[in-house]
Order: C-alpha cells, then structure tokens, then sequence
C-alpha cells in the first residue's frame, strides 16, 4: 500500500487536498517504483487543484511534479541495477505519495554529494529559470531585467543566472524581508508595488518576468519596454492580468512559459542533459538552491494542510532518518 495526496474535485487546495492509502498498481515492463524519501511543495503543485486547467484534467489526480526516492522494484525490461538507485522520479504520476512510478527514461540518478533538501527541488525552478534565460528569451549581458514575486525560490536562481550573465536586475517585493534577501545576492533596486507604480511610469525594461499576475503583474508589464519581452511564468496571487492590458498599442512581446511544453519539445537527451548540467551546478556550488525553506513530516502534512500557506518553501520528509 501507499500513501497518497490527492484532489477529486477543484478549489482552494487546503480545502480539496485528500490522502488515503492506494494499492500498488503492477510495473509496466518499462517503468520503475520509486520509495519517495522527500518532496516539495511548488505553487506549481497547487494550481491545478484550483481548477486553473480543468479541461485537461482527469479527476481524481495525485498531486506532485518532483521529489526524491529510492528505486525498489523494476518492470521486466529494467535492468536490475536501478535498484537501490536514489533517483528524481519525474513525468509521472503525482511525487505526493510514499511510493510513485514512472518510466525508466524519466528518472533521473542523483549523486551521493547532493543532499534530499537539494534533490527534492533539483527539477521544477532549476529547469524552468535555465530555459527561460537560455532559450525562451536568450538574454544577454547589458539588458534591464524586472522580476516580480519577491525573494521566491525561483527568482532566487534567476538572480543568479542574470547577474552572472550581467545584467541590471530589479524587483517588486512585499516585505522588508524579501528585500534585504534580493539585495545581498545582487539585485539593484527592490520596489514595493506602491513605490514601483510611483517611480516607474516609464518604460524601462528589456525583459519582464512575471510570476505573480494581478495588479502587480500589470504594472510590471507596463514598464516593459516595447520592443521588450513580457514573460509570465506563474500566477502566485491567483489572479490573471486583465486582458485589456494585452490589447494597447505599442505593447512588447508576451510570453507564456509552461514547463510541460518544453518538456514534450526537448528531446529526452536534451532533456538530461540540461538536468545533468543543472546537477553539476549545484554540486559545485556555482548554482545556489534557497535557503530559504522548512523541513516538515508527512504526517505533519496529512494533519495540518495549513502548511500550505507558509511563506517559505516547505519540503516533506517521508521517512523519519532522511537527510
């Protein structure tokens, strides 16, 4: 048996969020059981139970899109040697669960060096910040970056990346917090939304990378400049921009980033590769993951869904003695 994190009809997720224990389907011959050691928890996760893709959603769905385990079973074309690997197992069914499988092609084996609390989050924002900055919008050095979101997991790798490639970056932030955080790493100016809205009614970005949507990501896209590029990567408030503002006159570029696409369109040796490479960053400390995150236990989760709502990353230790 195992336990699962699941949703069976849409709404605000610490409303919807069930878990029971499910009967361990039989392995295709191509797939592998993964003992799941940690997970995280991704506003990525969270969205969907929302209903924000309803139409291609099949209810009930297990919720989850990265984690780290240990394989314990294989289908009958799996060599034998996977077994015992500690692997991200990825592209399959939802990673909030004390067991998951998936193909042998979609895991991905994690050195002895890299920790869970690194693992666990190797997948969703290193991969999703490499191709925005590398191939969707393939920034260059001397451009003026705006990110909103504040000091997030994911604008914390953006930082990085844009600041090696040298870039201006500035940033919209809610708390003094967030502020002094994306300052120490590099970012130029942080904004609150009321002194952004104040002091940048021109436009004034080459780039704009959008995670919030709403009001804030309205008044990033009317500092992107026009012959510049607007990006939405997430929704964190919940809220859509109006769509009038896609409508005006001499409006930039808009681009939407959804990892599933670019997962169906890189090749699945491009595909590793890029994760491979993303591994090798962190382990020789040339990308930083957040430090800026909990560690709490499964049975933590199933008793208390209020740890949904913590501002800070929270990550889901399965077993009592994971690193």
């Amino acid at each position: 048996m195992k336990k699962s994190f699941y949703f069976d009809s849409f709404g605000e997720p610490k409303k919807k969020i069930k878990h029971a224990l499910f009967v361990v389907e039989a392995l295709d011959e191509d797939e592998v059981l993964v003992e799941m050691r940690m997970f995280p928890v991704n506003p990525s996760d969270l969205v969907p139970i929302t209903g924000a893709y309803a139409a291609r959603i099949k209810l009930p769905k297990f919720i989850g899109y990265e984690g780290v385990g240990i394989v314990t079973a294989v289908g009958a074309k799996v060599p034998q040697k996977y077994l015992g690997k500690r692997v991200l197992p990825l592209r399959g069914e939802g990673t909030w669960q004390t067991l998951v499988k998936t193909k042998l092609e979609y895991i991905v084996e994690v050195p002895t060096k890299i920790s869970d609390v690194d693992a666990a989050r190797l997948y969703i924002n290193p991969l999703t910040a490499t191709l925005i900055v590398n191939r969707v919008l393939r920034i260059k050095s001397g451009t003026k970056i705006l990110l909103d979101g504040g000091f997030s997991n994911l604008n914390f790798l953006f930082l990085q990346m844009l600041t090696k490639i040298g870039c201006q970056v500035d940033a919209i932030a809610r708390s003094i917090e967030s502020k002094v955080n994306l300052q120490t790493y590099g970012c130029q100016n942080v904004f609150s939304l009321n002194e952004f809205k104040a002091n940048r009614s021109d436009k004034t970005y080459d780039y704009v990378i959008d995670s919030v949507g709403g009001k804030t990501g309205q008044a990033a896209f009317n500092a992107t400049r026009k012959e510049g590029t607007f990006l939405s990567v997430g929704l964190l408030s919940g809220e859509q921009i109006d769509s009038k503002v896609f409508s005006q006159a001499n409006k930039p570029k808009i681009e939407l980033f959804y990892l599933r696409h670019w997962n169906a369109k890189l090749s699945n040796q491009a595909w590793h590769f890029m994760l491979q490479e993303i591994m090798t960053a962190v382990l020789q400390k040339k990308l930083l993951l957040s430090p800026n995150y909990a560690v709490h236990s499964i049975e933590k989760l199933e008793n208390n869904l209020e740890l949904l709502q913590l501002h800070i990353k929270v990550l889901i230790r399965c077993h009592p003695n994971n690193s």
